[in-house]
């Protein structure tokens, strides 16, 4: 059994690999680059056990084999949607959940880059000390790198099966683990140059041979310290480890046993108190006040009124569309209200809208960390660190013009129902700046602050991103109203790449909203940096200015855009519709 699942998922990810060149690309390049690190690390190894620094070395191998077991516990938990492929969910109705399927699934988590990689990983420190001369250690080396595989493969199972079943179990929890997962990814895996660089100016040899032999006595760092006992001559370290390895395998196998029915033939779920009483109560419906089409009945069982669930009827139609009057008493149109309810909600319930507008902290983040890093060493990249703070607005202006993707095939709502391009494209504007403003201005803000900035350069920066911000959305809107790219469908991880596709199509899109959004930009830019450098222009001037600019570039990228979305939404709608999961 456990052939024929290694050989099917071999098959699956060559079916993947070979649908779209752009995923072949992509996967290739990732392998390339991970065979890369993987060989980097592989003579680092070797380097340090062949030139006398074999306990830290050996100590370093002992953590990083320790992290690789915990990855693979960890990310495929976060990251539950982006491969599924051996749910065991999935094999229910064709098979019994028994031993010989629990270790074939273990057996075949391991098929995959991942794997490869891993495997790769696990052999470098047999190479190292076999470099070095230390028979024992790469011997001890070669027998606990299978045992560090299986713990790793066997909790990754229990991971995602038995935590991330429940954590995914409703639509709430899978949307919060997602922006998690996202978070985590865009904080700690994307400046890990930069964690890396003061993680190496804190640590010391000695301190890392010490975490080292701490961690070789952890389930997760046993598999590895056997080869770094066996180096310093400590046979019965060696055993103690070996049995501790085991036994992280044995449990892990035992765990697996025991979730795996679970998981494949359901969890029994205590009803809400609410359906106790209904069914108690001889009702058919868990609330009396719904009808049996699911709609609100009035004072005395009457139905609201449909010109009211329309949203026109005072306070009655706030039960049916909450929130669309705040936007109407804002000038907008009865279409544009809605839609941007509508969407104002979406950027904070869709996690792969909230994962876009929290990313965009990261920026910041990264200005303040490189312009801290600057102002110490006097290297000067203080200013390229503030630089990074005009990326922000740029991309999430972008998503803007997106947001028609994103509703996947719910897109022909608004033109099925008469609503013009103008009123499209100035509803989902509106519902999304009030969130996308917030996050510019307080970036800015924040960033000034930790910098040490000026009130008056803050002022400035925070006027410059906001007019970025402005730009980049009007030329989006445009540029999304003739032109869509794949984006995930719904219901899937931010860091999935299912339903996404033409990676080229998709760069150069976005690479022209960027362009074009600092091109439009520019005026109100140059006024702001002759304000901030020489002066000539006066602060009162070039803000009030920047600000009457953004809201010109708006209004013209709606007007436009709003033209060519009543010329090209079917078109787009028609797209969107081809592509897999909308």
């Amino acid at each position: 059994m456990a052939g024929r699942l290694i050989r099917l998922k071999l098959r699956v990810l060559w079916n993947t690999m070979t649908r779209q060149v752009s995923t072949t690309v992509g996967i290739v390049l990732g392998l390339l680059w991970g065979l890369g690190v993987v060989a980097g690390m592989a003579a680092g190894a070797i380097a340090g056990v062949v030139t006398g620094s074999a306990g830290t070395t050996g100590a370093l191998m002992v953590v990083a084999g320790a992290l690789l077991i915990v990855g693979w516990v960890v990310v495929p938990v976060l990251f539950a949607s982006i491969d599924n492929t051996l749910d065991p969910r999935r094999f229910a109705p064709h098979v019994a959940p028994t031993a010989r399927l629990a270790l074939a699934l273990v057996l075949a988590t391991g098929v995959g880059v991942g794997g490869a990689l891993s495997t790769v990983g696990a052999l470098i420190p047999v190479a190292a000390w076999a470099v070095a001369g230390d028979a024992g250690a790469a011997l001890a080396a070669l027998t606990g790198a299978p045992l560090g595989l299986l713990a790793a493969f066997t909790w990754a199972r229990v991971g995602t099966t038995w935590l991330g079943v429940r954590l995914t179990s409703t639509s709430s929890r899978r949307d919060l683990l997602s922006i998690v997962a996202f978070a985590l990814f865009m904080g700690v895996v994307t400046p890990m140059g930069l964690w890396m660089q003061a993680l190496g100016s804190e640590l010391s040899s000695s301190a890392v041979t010490r975490v080292g032999r701490m961690v070789a006595w952890t389930p997760m760092g046993a598999p590895w310290g056997m080869a770094l006992s066996a180096h310093e001559g400590q046979w019965g370290q060696v055993a103690a480890q070996a049995l501790i390895a085991l036994a992280a395998c044995g449990i892990g196998l035992a765990v697996w046993l025991r979730v795996l029915p679970s998981a494949m033939s359901g969890v029994a779920r205590r009803l809400p108190p609410r359906v106790d009483e209904a069914v108690a109560a001889g009702r058919a419906l868990i609330d009396p006040d719904l009808d049996g089409a699911g709609r609100r009945r009035g004072g005395r069982d009457a139905l609201v009124d449909s010109r009211l669930r329309a949203g026109g009827g005072g306070g009655h139609g706030e039960r049916w569309l909450p929130g669309v009057e705040r936007w109407q008493r804002l000038g907008l149109s009865a279409p544009s209200a809605s839609l941007a309810q509508r969407t104002s909600v979406y950027w904070l319930k869709d996690p792969r809208l909230s994962t876009s507008l929290a990313s965009g902290l990261l920026f910041p983040i990264l200005a303040v960390v490189m312009s801290r890093a600057g102002q110490a060493d006097g290297s000067g990249s203080g200013a390229s660190g503030l630089f990074l703070l005009f990326f922000e607005p740029v991309v999430l202006g972008g998503v803007v013009g997106a947001l028609m993707q994103y509703d996947s095939t719910a897109a022909w709502l608004p033109i099925a129902s008469g609503m013009r391009g103008s009123q499209e494209r100035l509803g989902r504007l509106a519902g999304s700046l009030p969130l996308m403003l917030a996050v510019t201005i307080g970036s800015a803000a924040l960033a000034g602050v930790l910098i040490g900035l000026p009130g008056r350069g803050t002022l400035l920066l925070s006027a410059a991103m906001v007019v970025l911000l402005a730009a980049a959305c009007a030329i989006s809107l445009f540029v999304g109203a003739g032109w869509v790219y794949p984006v995930q469908p719904p219901g899937t991880s931010p860091m999935s790449t299912k339903g996404t596709g033409q990676m080229t199509v998709t760069l150069l899109i976005q690479f022209l909203v960027w362009i074009g959004g600092a091109i439009a930009a520019a005026p109100a830019l140059v006024l702001l940096g002759f304000a901030q450098w020489s002066g000539s222009v006066p602060t009162a001037v070039a803000v009030p200015g920047a600000a009457v600019w953004a809201v010109v570039v708006l209004w013209a990228g709606v007007a436009s855009a709003g033209r060519l979305w009543d010329a090209r939404c079917v078109e787009d709608l028609t797209a969107i519709r081809s592509w897999p999961g909308h």
